[in-house]
């Protein structure tokens, strides 16, 4: 792994940030932030930064059609995609929906037997129901033969997505996308829970309920946004950052349960305990079994249900994770049998279909290179796709989607439905494809460190500081420090498959604890002097509180990686 270090802050940076150390400098300096007011207003992010709902495009068309479902007391079903981010977006809406009066129902397709978005089987079964008004959260942008079949049913039909469009947009009521060609509102990096958000917030705003209505709501919003690992930056931030306060200081029951049996404790909620720890299990359900018990976990008002559903959550989580290992290793099996190409490819009839997505990414991290992981059906494959950077996954299905019976997701992930037959035309395709846009060149992938460090220079002040930075995510990077000729006192591999390695590592008279997670296999080959690549961060265990390392690279000392 190529380690990139950054340039140094000028002069003028360094005088105008003058107040904070040589690493915060720094950090702040990466992140594009030069003037103190910047940095205030980026440390410090309010509710101002959010941006007008009614710049959403059709916003209007929809509080419209939803003020004469309240009217005439219309069914609206709400149907929302299966992972953390659709459930949450369908959680939050069902809730403001209600807060002002609607009769609504959730609807999540059955990834198994439905498949990913709108299908016309869900929505023949919607249609034969009461339900006069079918709004979309997280999904729809593309379903533009299921939206006309709806209408031909004669169910209104309003989509709120944040994935990238096809060449049109579906004739529903309303779009509602920041990602739309012709948007104008600023933000488009907004999760699906944030387009539902935004759509609460003009509800509420149309019927005049205080904004501490809106607020209460953004605990769905933190959780969803960090979980489908859309940009923390501008307004993504701002909400984020509020719905954690929400979760800290006033947690939904369904998710003091969830943090119970993930092993965390109510008011230290982070990002990362929601990225590792309550998305992947609220993820799980739609993995495994059914978005509806994460949905059900998550409005569910007693106490004792809601832990039975969050044991529930836990176990579908454990067969998640053996499920991707199995699927994973099987692949890897594959590729030694093949020539590497620049896009990995596999599928096979007896993958589970759930986590696909989950081995797509745990191989594309592996090679280095864009994968893709598929379940051949009776008649269908369905794959997914991840990316690295420079490679737009969803770009180039969309140069393939003469092949495809549906796709869609963003640049670095996406998912798609292929018929049996074309499935090795597509995959030569795609090779082809990311031969031409990646040419020859080696594929080595590259570690952005934030700053050069000593031990010396990582105490509290600086972790405060990096507790200001939070919620770190995609567009804002946990910072990353390197430190060379670090001597290794003590090693030992740990889990319970022996797969992470714990050191005690010193430079320079001062101690620290490490872990390295998934470097156990290292263990007899590491030398005692390594230069490390890591993250500073504060375990806490048996009640005691300390800092220590989160080591996401090895070299040796002379440069050659060690990995």
């Amino acid at each position: 792994m190529k380690w990139v270090i950054p340039k140094h802050p000028p002069d003028e940076v360094i005088k105008s940030l003058r107040l904070f150390s040589r690493i915060e400098q720094q950090i702040l300096f990466n992140r594009g932030y030069r003037t103190e007011a910047s940095v205030s207003s980026f440390l410090d992010p309010d509710v101002s930064i959010e941006a007008d709902p009614y710049l959403i495009m059709e916003m209007k068309e929809a509080i419209k059609r939803i003020n004469l479902a309240l009217k005439d007391s219309q069914e609206i079903v709400i149907y929302g995609d299966y992972d953390a981010d659709g459930v949450t977006a369908a959680a939050l809406l069902a809730e403001a929906l209600r807060a002002v009066g609607a009769h609504v129902n959730v609807y999540f397709p059955d990834r198994f037997e439905e498949g990913y978005g709108l299908n016309h089987q869900a929505v023949e079964r919607i249609a034969v129901s009461n339900a006069s008004l079918l709004i979309t959260v997280d999904c729809g942008v593309r379903a533009i033969d299921e939206v006309a079949h709806a209408t031909e049913l004669g169910l209104d039909v309003i989509i709120t997505d944040h994935h990238l469009q096809g060449g049109a947009l579906p004739e529903a009521l309303a779009v509602l996308n920041p990602h739309r060609s012709d948007t104008k509102y600023p933000n488009e990096g907004l999760a699906g829970v944030g387009v539902a958000y935004k759509l609460a917030q003009a509800i509420f705003r149309e019927k005049g309920l205080p904004t501490s209505e809106e607020k209460a709501l953004l605990d769905f919003v933190a959780i969803g946004t960090i979980a489908d690992m859309v940009p923390l930056t501008g307004e993504n931030r701002a909400l984020v950052k509020l719905g954690l306060e929400v979760i800290n200081t006033s947690p939904r029951i369904g998710l003091k349960a969830l943090m119970n049996v993930s092993g965390y404790r109510e008011g230290g909620i982070d990002s990362t305990a929601i990225g590792f720890g309550l998305g992947p299990r609220l993820n799980a359900a739609g993995r495994v079994q059914s978005a509806l018990t994460a949905y059900k976990l998550l409005v569910e008002q007693d106490p004792q249900t809601a832990g039975d559903l969050a044991k529930e959550l836990e176990h579908l989580n454990k067969k998640r994770k053996q499920l991707t290992l199995d699927v994973v290793e099987r692949a890897i099996e594959t590729f030694k049998r093949r020539d590497i190409e620049p896009l990995l490819m596999v599928a096979e009839a007896d993958f589970h279909e759930g986590v696909v997505g989950l081995a797509a990414s745990r191989i594309c991290d592996e090679y280095y290179r864009p994968a893709i992981v598929g379940k051949i059906g009776e008649s269908h494959t369905r794959a997914s796709a991840r990316s690295i950077p420079g490679f737009n996954i969803t770009a180039a299905l969309e140069k393939c989607s003469d092949l495809l019976e549906r796709f869609g997701g963003h640049e670095a992930a996406a998912g798609f439905s292929v018929r049996n037959e074309h499935l090795h035309v597509l995959q030569s395709r795609l090779v082809s494809i990311a031969k031409e846009e990646m040419g020859d060149e080696e594929l080595i992938p590259s570690l952005a460190i934030d700053s050069k460090a000593e031990f010396s220079e990582l105490g509290d002040k600086t972790m405060q500081f990096i507790d200001q930075l939070q919620p770190c995510g995609q567009g804002n990077d946990w910072p990353i420090f390197c430190t060379e000729q670090v001597q290794v006192m003590d090693r030992r591999a740990v889990g319970s498959d022996q797969s992470h390695l714990k050191m005690t590592l010193r430079k320079s008279s001062i101690p620290f604890d490490a872990i390295a997670f998934r470097m156990g296999g290292i263990i007899k080959r590491l030398p005692e002097f390594i230069d490390i690549a890591y993250r500073l961060e504060r375990n806490t265990y048996l009640g005691y509180e300390s800092l220590q390392l989160n080591v996401v690279d090895i070299q040796f000392p002379k440069g050659d990686d060690l990995l």
